[in-house]
């Protein structure tokens, strides 16, 4: 049976929560959790999935966990582009900041909270890294953080292109994996099998989730979801840009229309050329 994607929200998710020594050991292969940043111990906040009937197109499939020192770690797998997709990230880790810290606490106390996002999709396009974190830093020189409580990396999967022997990293291994795994035979399984207990785990864990009715059921149904929510925004677009073509036609016909009688032409004749109506002429001041 053919492996269900893991850039799905859904199958990422269901595989990851149920599994805290696999994500601990993904969030490790990041740059920034290595020496003494290394996470050791990692308790998932939100281990719950829908069920079949409630997936919809609104439903967002994060993980949210902690670590033993009190840092916030949000994982995000996404299949699709989204128009405001900064905006997004940059609330969702609000959200989580604002709600570590009770009345009576010191701001000391806040969390650092990282958001980690793995994109199926292009969406940085000055750089050929496949790995970007944004924090907040003065403008002028570029270097001076503000805070290192807020920390958001982009990791983009198209990025990797290359084959499997060329893989040098474990998150290079782990992105991979992620891109390919729906379309992997049992030899490149193996191999990365070989170089990461962990990947092997992940592996075995994705074959069980993959023969699994109810899963394969609900991941069609989240799949169907998401179509469905696309399809409605390309529409939403087209019916938004052709709106936007004829309005601005008209404003084109109604500066057409002032123009005309600056130099002298008739109602009738504005109208006749412009296709107005008198209604439009004087509801915009024109006569």
């Amino acid at each position: 049976m053919r492996l269900l994607p893991l850039h799905n929200d859904y199958i990422f998710k269901a595989l990851f929560v149920r599994n805290p020594d696999i994500l601990l050991d993904l969030i490790n292969a990041l740059p920034q959790f290595t020496g003494e940043h290394k996470v050791t111990e990692i308790s998932i906040l939100n281990p719950e999935l829908p069920k079949l009937g409630e997936i919809d197109k609104v439903s967002i499939l994060d993980i949210r966990a902690r670590d033993l020192t009190g840092r916030e770690f949000i994982l995000e797998m996404q299949g699709n582009s989204h128009p405001f997709l900064p905006e997004r990230l940059l609330l969702y880790w609000s959200k989580t900041f604002s709600s570590g810290i009770q009345q009576g606490m010191e701001y000391s106390a806040l969390p650092k909270v990282y958001s980690i996002n793995f994109l199926n999709f292009l969406m940085i396009g000055n750089t050929e890294f496949f790995h970007t974190s944004f924090q907040i830093l003065d403008t002028r020189t570029g270097k001076i953080a503000l805070t290192d409580h807020l920390e958001i990396t982009i990791i983009e999967l198209p990025k990797i292109s290359k084959k499997m022997a060329s893989l040098q990293s474990d998150l290079e291994r782990w992105i991979y994996f992620f891109r390919n795994a729906h379309r992997l035979k049992e030899e490149p399984l193996q191999n990365l099998s070989s170089k990461n207990p962990m990947l092997s785990k992940a592996i075995g864990e994705l074959e069980f989730l993959s023969q699994d009715a109810k899963t394969r059921q609900i991941y069609e149904e989240r799949l169907k979801a998401d179509l469905d929510y696309n399809s409605g925004m390309v529409d939403a677009f087209r019916r938004g840009k052709q709106e936007g073509i004829l309005e601005g036609e008209f404003r084109k016909s109604i500066n057409t229309a002032r123009i005309m009688l600056k130099e002298g032409f008739t109602v009738d004749q504005i109208i006749r050329v412009t296709g107005l109506t008198k209604e439009d002429l004087l509801q915009n001041g024109i006569i």
